[in-house]
């Protein structure tokens, strides 16, 4: 007996409507962005103001931590809006079980340690620069996740003669014929 194929995303958020999906999209990005920019404006107006000016590199490490998040967020809506017909439901709760969850909560912790006990500028700056690398990570994740499950229509195939099958050479015809 052969295996059954698994649940796809949209298939496990069948009772879910697009304007869902995308009201989604569209907010949490924004209240996350918008939650960590008000928490470090909180910060900077407060009586320690010299909280962002003794070490200046903590502006920049809450921003990155806020982009990592909305941009793990900007991925499972994509997977949700454009991939949902052809992505493995397992893809989309890894997202967020090892996205936010897991990296997610390990970086706002050590985020939240270095933030309020590093008075090195160097260490500050270093998780800053560990973030970023992580908002790459997930960057690259997106364009694979594209790559690996997006189907493509057949209007959007170029026509090709059916004797080449050369990529490169398709791509020379179509220049000699444009010049």
């Amino acid at each position: 007996m052969a295996a059954a194929a698994p649940l796809t995303v949209g298939e496990k958020r069948s009772g879910v409507s697009r304007a869902q999906v995308w009201a989604c999209a569209v907010v949490v990005p924004c209240f996350i962005v918008g939650a960590y920019l008000a928490e470090s404006y909180g910060a900077a107006a407060a009586a320690a103001s010299s909280f962002f000016g003794s070490v200046p590199w903590r502006l920049p490490l809450l921003v990155s931590f806020a982009v990592y998040l909305s941009t793990v967020s900007c991925v499972r809506s994509y997977v949700s809006l454009y991939l949902r017909p052809h992505t493995p439901a397992h893809v989309d709760r890894a997202i967020q079980s090892v996205g936010f969850v897991g990296v997610g909560l390990a970086l706002g912790v050590v985020q939240s340690i270095v933030l309020v006990a590093a008075g090195d500028n160097r260490v500050v700056m270093a998780l800053a620069c560990v973030i970023a690398v992580f908002n790459v990570g997930v960057i690259a994740l997106w364009a694979w996740l594209i790559a690996m499950y997006r189907r493509r229509r057949p209007e959007y195939h170029l026509a090709v003669a059916s004797n080449s099958t050369a990529p490169d050479e398709i791509i020379l015809r179509l220049m000699e014929e444009r010049i």
